[in-house]
């Protein structure tokens, strides 16, 4: 190979590295990163990887059936202890993006658990109010799968 072939080669790697570290590259947009979220946090639950779900949820979550970021740990704690497995789908059905840092999403989630009685399947139709912190999106509530949880789970 021709040392300036070498050499353009190597003046084009480092100029995409300085790009990519320079920030210069595309950054995603709002409603990406909200999609990521969505995404990453059906991969972590269908992994059981509690924490990593938890890390989507805004310290002042709240909901109206009363529920705050400390009981969806618990109850992230007790899906732990009851479910052999659990596989998640969620599915999309609408996003609305404000430029004030908040968004609301509309998910349709399929929930298939199996415990020592069996398998279910659950559906919900869950509503997302998304807040921006910082450069990440956090959900502060949502309304709709709170059914699933029976009064003793509560506590």
């Amino acid at each position: 190979m021709p040392k300036w072939a070498i050499a353009l080669s190597a003046v084009l790697v480092v100029g995409g590295l300085a790009v990519g570290y320079l920030g210069l590259m595309p950054r995603l947009s709002d409603r990406d990163r909200i999609l990521a979220v969505i995404a990453d946090a059906e991969q972590a639950a269908n992994q059981g990887d509690w924490g990593r779900l938890l890390n989507y949820v805004a310290e002042d979550y709240s909901d109206r059936s009363g529920f705050t970021k400390n009981d969806l740990r618990r109850l992230a704690l007790e899906a732990g202890r009851s479910f052999s497995s659990v596989r998640v789908k969620a599915s999309l059905q609408g996003l609305a993006v404000s430029d004030k840092g908040r968004a609301t999403a509309l998910v349709f989630v399929t929930v298939w658990h199996e415990h020592a009685e069996g398998t279910a399947t659950n559906h919900y139709s869950v509503t997302v109010l998304f807040v921006k912190r910082g450069h990440r999106w956090l959900v502060a509530n949502a309304e709709g799968w709170q059914e699933a949880v029976d009064q003793h789970v509560r506590g």
